[in-house]
């Protein structure tokens, strides 16, 4: 949902929820701070993604080929390129928002719009946040 269309809905004070999971809830202005660190960490999920991708069909090839000392070195940088994207993962965690779409850079803020929390969203190349949706209902 467009954030230009609800002009009239308070969008939570930036600070964190207690309760089971102590998420932060992020205000639109906080969220729109935190961008230009999210899309750094974005773009490092995105090329550790590619890189998982490449190493995975190299290590499917070298098996099938027969080469296994090829396949073990291909096996041993898919490993890295794994724990390297969980790295990534965990620091975009730490900032307080989640990585929605890996392939399209796609990330949610939790936040509260008129006193229900919703998501405000994010992808890659977007300058700006200027939507929200409720947890769990695809855009």
């Amino acid at each position: 949902m467009s954030l230009r269309r609800y002009p009239g809905m308070v969008i939570s004070k930036a600070g964190h929820r207690r309760g089971a999971l102590n998420k932060r809830v992020f205000s639109l202005g906080r969220a729109n701070r935190s961008l230009p660190l999210v899309r750094r960490i974005v773009e490092d999920i995105r090329q550790a993604s590619g890189k998982v991708a490449d190493y995975q069909e190299q290590f499917e090839r070298l098996a099938e080929q027969g080469s296994l000392e090829q396949a073990n070195q291909a096996m041993l940088c898919l490993s890295k390129a794994r724990q390297e994207y969980r790295q990534f993962c965990r620091e975009l965690e730490q900032v307080g928002c989640c990585l929605s779409d890996g392939r399209a850079g796609a990330v949610d803020f939790p936040a509260v719009v008129g006193g229900k929390e919703v998501v405000l969203c994010w992808r890659l190349g977007e300058s700006a946040i200027s939507r929200w949706q409720y947890p769990g209902c695809q855009a």
